[in-house]
This record gives structure tokens, C-alpha cells and sequence, in this order.
């Protein structure tokens, strides 16, 4: 009988003091409603917004969330990654997204023909592609040349070395590219430019961007892009 009596002593304090907490629980919330005492209604603080952005500035990259979902720097990341932002991609004229991953270390590039390239990674083909870190159907290798979709609508892409569970679910530890798309900017501003080659390659783009009411809260931007060759 002891034994009983022993284990059933703690049931019975925890009771008790889960009864005295519901029992002193509403004088607390009473205690906070209750006016100052010079009879004043209490005063509500309220803190500074705080707005996580991850931008980029020239080759520098402030923070990115590809492999985590958190907004980490290149080191703090836990994972092999590396980002191609505007201005790089602008510099090394990389109008596809096939051209950026033949610049990516560790990425192998298989082309069967000029649309149709396969990609690989620690041993096996990438097809953990996103847009704006949502994951999304793109089709490479032999069967399709999505992969070859023009780099003038990205803002940066990120490339994660790995398995990459946390973002993209259950696959092959290859690689995920994410491909962050341009946003509207706060100021109006727009940029052209033209390009020519051999075999008559022919290229421009143009992009503009800026508010669209007079308070600036309707922001838009509009990419566009031609390219023309023998080939």
C-alpha cells in the first residue's frame, strides 16, 4: 500500500498546483488591465518595425534563405552555396541559365546539342530547380530546353551544393537552383542595352521599373529581351 500511496503523491501536488495557477491566472490578466494609479488608461508601447531584407550590392550578398529558409549570410549558411547576382551575371554577359551553371564550381555541364544540356552534381543530374525559393516542374536533359530560359527576369541566382531537404523535399543530393526574380523599386528608373556577335547574333533588353500611383504603394516593372542569331 505504500507503494500506491508514493505514486500518487505527485499526481496529487501537481493537481494542486495546476488548480492554483487557473485560480491565480485571472487576477493576473486583471492586474495587467488595471489602470495606473494616478487613474490613467495604461499606455501601449509600440516598437520599430524590423523588415528582413536580403539584398545584394556589386558581388556582395547579404543574406540569403535557398538553403535554409532563414535569412543567413554566405558563412553562417551550413552548406556549400554559391550566388550569381545582377551585376555578376550583367559582367560575364550570362543570358542563360545554362551559361551560369557552366560558371558554378561543382556543376558539370552535358550538352547534347544547343538546346537540349543536362547538369550534374556530386554524381547526379540537378532537377531541384526554384522560383523565388518556391519549388517549381523545369525540365532539362534530353527531353526538354527549359533550362535555357533567358537570365534578363532574375534579380540573382543561387545555387546549393547538396542535398537540400529543408526547401525542396525528398531527392537526389544533387544541387537546387533558385532563381529570385527582379521586383519593382521604390524610384522610377530604367536601363537598355544592345549587343551584337558573330552569325549575326543579334540581342537587346530593356527594363523599366518604378511606382505606378502617386504614393508609390502600386510599384511594377516590366523585362523584356530579343535575341536573334544563325543558329
Amino acid at each position: 500500500m505504500s507503494r500506491f500511496r508514493t505514486a500518487g503523491a505527485p499526481r496529487r501536488t501537481t493537481l494542486a498546483l495546476c488548480l492554483a495557477l487557473a485560480a491565480t491566472a485571472p487576477s493576473l490578466a486583471q492586474a495587467q488591465s488595471v489602470a495606473t494609479p494616478d487613474g490613467d488608461t495604461p499606455k501601449t508601447t509600440e516598437l520599430d518595425k524590423v523588415m528582413v531584407t536580403q539584398r545584394t550590392e556589386g558581388y556582395q550578398v547579404y543574406g540569403t534563405n535557398t538553403a535554409t529558409k532563414l535569412p543567413l549570410t554566405l558563412r553562417e549558411t551550413p552548406q556549400s552555396l554559391t550566388v550569381f547576382t545582377r551585376q555578376r551575371i550583367e559582367d560575364f554577359n550570362l543570358i542563360t541559365i545554362a551559361e551560369v551553371l557552366q560558371q558554378t564550381p561543382g556543376v558539370t555541364v552535358q550538352s547534347y546539342d544547343s538546346n537540349r544540356t543536362l547538369f550534374n552534381a556530386r554524381g547526379f543530374a540537378i532537377n531541384n530547380f526554384m522560383f523565388d525559393g518556391v519549388p517549381t516542374n523545369y525540365t532539362t536533359g534530353a527531353g526538354g530546353n527549359s533550362i535555357l530560359s533567358d537570365t534578363s527576369i532574375y534579380e540573382r541566382i543561387e545555387i546549393v551544393r547538396g542535398a537540400s531537404g529543408l526547401v525542396t523535399g525528398s531527392g537526389n543530393p544533387s544541387a537546387t537552383v533558385n532563381m529570385v526574380r527582379k521586383r519593382p523599386t521604390d524610384t522610377f528608373q530604367a536601363s537598355t542595352s544592345l549587343s551584337a556577335g558573330s552569325w549575326d547574333y543579334q540581342r537587346g533588353e530593356v527594363d523599366v521599373s518604378g511606382p505606378l500611383t502617386d504614393n508609390g504603394r502600386v510599384r511594377g516593372r516590366f523585362v523584356g529581351a530579343y535575341t536573334d542569331k544563325e543558329s
